[in-house]
């Protein structure tokens, strides 16, 4: 009787195992979920734009929403759905700001390496857009040359959200 109740438990922990990033390797861990009763339809087109102003993590470690980005990305992969059919953007401004920043940049003024680098080129490399919001941007008195190439410049972030939603995109808000 304890083997079986062993094996009951160990197959139901197995089916909720932790999978590694499917397109956001190293960030997006995901669980794998049995027989959900709601998925994505692989048919369809999914336009998302995700809003990202608060980061209160220390200054040496990842921005948690980034990482949720990444959750969220490698759930659409874990259920099979095309990355093709998702379209992405990420929005940063507020306290998000200094995300954008690149690694020299960051560390002279923090005096650590920018911890999100990495995470924001493997975004961009799985065909997410990146801005940051102008007014953010210099309103916290960073200069152009010291922002990541990879992200673009929004005049800000209420433009770049209007501008988005009305080109179909859905606001998720992970603040």
């Amino acid at each position: 009787m304890k083997r079986i109740i062993y094996l009951v438990l160990l197959t139901s922990y197995m089916s909720f195992a932790q999978q590694t990033g499917l397109i956001i390797e190293n960030f997006g861990h995901v669980y794998r979920t049995e027989d959900p009763q709601l998925t994505f339809e692989s048919d369809k087109e999914y336009k998302i734009i995700f809003d990202v102003f608060t980061d209160d993590t220390d200054k040496n470690k990842i921005n948690p929403k980034l990482t949720a980005i990444a959750n969220y990305l490698d759930s659409y992969a874990q259920s099979g759905f095309p990355n093709e059919n998702l379209k992405v953007t990420v929005l940063l401004h507020g306290a998000a700001t200094k995300n954008a920043l690149t690694n020299d940049a960051y560390k002279k003024l923090f005096n650590v390496d920018n911890p999100n680098t990495e995470l924001i080129n493997t975004l961009k490399a799985s065909n997410a857009e990146l801005y940051v919001s102008s007014k953010s941007y210099y309103g916290k008195v960073y200069e152009f040359k010291d922002k990541i190439p990879s992200i673009h410049l929004s005049i800000s972030a209420r433009a770049a959200l209007l501008w988005y939603q009305n080109e179909g995109y859905k606001v998720i808000n992970f603040n």
